[in-house]
């Protein structure tokens, strides 16, 4: 994906990660090689840190097939993900995220 108006790389891991909806930490690494950096999975944590994306819960990905034997993170956009996120959150506000 090549867009004039995305300047830096970090909005270019977020555009990709917006444009497939949830991905897989491999996957979001390999887009950044793909673009000549190598914080790509640096800048998935700082985007998870400013509320763009979040990670996907276990109990979650267990219910996608596609990532439930999966033991990777898996980062989401998706706003019913994000929802279950907070509400396991405030159930266990001592978890280190």
């Amino acid at each position: 994906m090549t867009d004039l108006f995305i300047t830096t790389k970090k909005d270019q891991i977020y555009h990709y990660i917006k444009s497939k909806g949830r991905v897989p930490t491999h996957e979001i690494i390999a887009y950044g090689l793909s673009i000549f950096t190598n914080r790509a999975d640096r800048y998935a944590r700082d985007l998870a840190e400013e509320g763009k994306i979040w990670r996907v819960q276990e109990q979650v990905k267990a219910s996608i097939r596609e990532f439930a034997k999966s033991r990777e993170e898996v980062w989401s956009v998706y706003e019913s993900d994000r929802d279950f996120s907070r509400k396991e959150q405030s159930k266990c506000p001592n978890i280190i995220r």
